[in-house]
């Protein structure tokens, strides 16, 4: 699970995943949900000076704790080199997506078992332009496009391959890890689609948003 970014999005004295949901921190949420998979164990970066507060924010789950990097990608990569040995598919996920869909995250395993890689998604539903200089260059079809959330599934030994192939090209700016795949051509990717519930809490509004659906923590989406 990624948590080693400090939030600067969202302008709060402490990084977004040591905020509070109605009481409850946002890291704390989604390690409860991820805990309903019954993984062997959950892996979680921190960013440096938090790594103490994350172990006794998580104290009583499965969890390892191991210091994120300067970027998401090798944040990743870290906590992939600290995955078990004897481990065959891994979950990657936001430690900011606290709602992501228990039965759709199944599928998603079940789905990289399968063909190697997968992830979670949604079809757009606003029109999307792509912009240089200001102007709009052209409008690509909606119907193809998909915004990419977390979980994302994977055989460890693809992804990793994928992190390793990065590393030696210095390679550090993929958006997410299914980008890793596909540029390396290790597998296809499928989709599952997710949850609109699944959101990703990056801005105050977010927050906001995340309070109000919180009592539907109960329930799967």
């Amino acid at each position: 699970m990624v948590a080693g970014g400090i939030g600067k999005r969202m302008g709060k004295p402490i990084p977004k995943q040591f905020l509070k949901i109605n009481g409850k921190e946002i890291l704390k949420i989604t390690v409860e949900r991820i805990s309903q998979l019954r993984p062997s164990l959950i892996i979680v970066t921190a960013p440096r000076g938090f790594i103490e507060k994350t172990k006794e924010l998580l104290k009583g789950f499965s969890v390892k704790v191991v210091e994120g990097g300067t970027t998401r990608q090798e944040s990743v990569f870290k906590a992939l080199k600290n995955t078990p040995s004897e481990e065959k598919i891994v979950l990657i996920h936001d430690g900011v997506r606290p709602f992501f869909p228990i039965d759709k995250t199944l599928e998603c395993l079940e789905k990289a078992r399968e063909i190697g890689a997968a992830t979670l998604a949604l079809p757009v539903k606003e029109t999307i332009a792509v912009v240089q200089n200001g102007k709009i260059e052209s409008i690509p079809e909606r119907s193809i496009l998909w915004t990419v959330q977390t979980p994302q599934c994977f055989k460890k030994s693809l992804i990793l391959k994928a992190h390793e192939f990065a590393s030696s090209e210095g390679f550090s700016n993929a958006p997410d890890d299914t980008f890793l795949i596909l540029k390396y051509s290790l597998s296809q990717v499928g989709i599952v689609e997710g949850s609109e519930y699944n959101i990703k809490i990056t801005h105050e509004l977010d927050l906001e948003v995340a309070r109000i659906l919180s009592p539907k923590l109960g329930r799967e989406f």
